[in-house]
């Protein structure tokens, strides 16, 4: 057997190796984060960070839905995860995040007054929908439509109303964000003798734009305070910026870094393009 195998010589196969699917997947979002700017440090594989990382490609969505970090001072609720569309504005997600925890944190009878309550509302919005579509479908007297000569020359349509419209008034509106909350993006891998460096986030751009040219361990950290005085523990980026010179670009490069469990950035994405429509999935 093995003498025919050797007279046979070795086998030329130039079958085409395909990528398994994960590979696919991460090599596509590591793409679309490129395409942003935004680069991922990874923790080791088995650290609690990198255990934490459930972020992944929406399909429905078209764009990433990032789990992140929130920390909050201890009486505000302290650390919480959260899976967020990255299409949102923060104040937006953070709305919706403190309506998720209200909820939660609701007894059975507060869930069951409120069910009832909102079921009563959802009956009079019903009775004033029909009280408007029946004004709507009221006929006009017919001397309006009808021109002197006494010819029709029109055909009235019965009105209709927008299905669009109608989706819009159902769909869920995140409650108005109360102004006192000040939001900041942790800028991480800077140099341990300095406080933790943050960086102040407008509330009502998307995630995606907070993050465009920035690093993230993981995922994003974003802290929360009701006061715009910082504790001693942080500072403002551009006051590290003034110390020390070390700008976002320069961020990963002879920095010390204040996570002994992180590494360098996100392994690059592949020279071969992928024309494969994914799936929801999360970052390898």
């Amino acid at each position: 057997m093995e003498l025919e195998l050797a007279r046979q010589g070795p086998k030329d196969d130039r079958r085409r190796t395909h990528k398994n699917p994960a590979h696919q997947r991460e090599d596509f979002i590591t793409k679309m984060l490129q395409s942003s700017g935004i680069t991922v440090a990874k923790a080791p594989s088995g650290m609690s960070r990198n255990l934490e990382n459930t972020s992944s490609w929406s399909k429905s969505q078209k764009c990433m839905n990032w789990q992140v970090e929130w920390i909050r001072e201890a009486d505000a609720g302290g650390r919480i995860l959260n899976k967020s569309i990255e299409k949102w504005p923060i104040s937006d997600i953070y709305s919706l995040l403190l309506e998720e925890q209200r909820r939660k944190n609701m007894s059975p009878e507060e869930k069951a007054a409120e069910k009832k309550r909102k079921a009563e509302e959802s009956k009079e919005r019903q009775a004033k929908k029909i009280k408007s579509d029946e004004g709507l479908l009221d006929i006009s007297p017919l001397s309006l439509f009808q021109d002197p000569t006494g010819a029709w020359n029109i055909i009235l349509d019965q009105p209709t109303l927008s299905n669009t419209t109608k989706l819009e008034s159902q769909s869920f509106t995140p409650r108005k964000l109360a102004s006192k909350y000040q939001f900041y993006l942790h800028r991480p891998k800077t140099r341990s003798s300095y406080p933790k460096v943050l960086v102040p986030i407008d509330p009502t751009q998307s995630l995606c734009k907070v993050l465009e040219n920035r690093t993230v361990l993981e995922f994003p950290t974003i802290y929360v305070f009701e006061s715009k005085e910082l504790p001693q523990t942080f500072m403002l980026e551009k006051a590290y910026i003034a110390a020390t010179g070390d700008g976002p670009a320069q961020e990963s490069e002879s920095e010390e870094s204040e996570d002994d469990d992180t590494t360098s950035s996100s392994d690059s994405s592949s020279d071969e393009d992928e024309d494969t429509e994914m799936e929801d999935g999360e970052v390898a």
